[in-house]
């Protein structure tokens, strides 16, 4: 499949090729069924850069969607990992140091993931 920028220069080019022939048909050096043929020529051009673009476009929607459910288990994990911190207590020496490390990641990670949902 070409790339959105193959389907650009085919655009480029169907209306570069539509501009040729108006300008042609002004000065009067195209017969009828050369136009004909270059309309409908352009007109195809046009025709598969759209079809070309739309099939972009739902491939980058199916990305989207998948990201978002990538998106919510991380946030799921998240919420795990606060469910753990909060499990621990504050009593227990040995739990202190990891509840600290946990709460710092945590954060972090949501931060990450609020970067995330906000770009997708």
């Amino acid at each position: 499949m070409p790339s959105p920028q193959a389907s650009s220069t085919l655009t480029s080019e169907a209306t570069s090729t539509i501009h040729q022939i108006q300008q042609n048909l002004k000065t009067h050096k195209i017969d009828h069924e050369e136009y004909l043929l270059s309309m409908t020529d352009a007109i195809n051009q046009l025709a598969q850069s759209q079809k070309e673009l739309e099939t972009r476009n739902s491939e980058l929607e199916s990305e989207n969607r998948r990201l978002k459910r990538k998106l919510n288990s991380a946030k799921d994990v998240v919420m795990g990992l606060q469910e753990i911190m909060g499990g621990l207590k504050d009593r227990d020496e040995e739990a202190i140091p990891i509840r600290e490390q946990l709460s710092g990641v945590v954060d972090w990670m949501f931060r990450e993931l609020k970067w995330l949902e906000d770009w997708i």
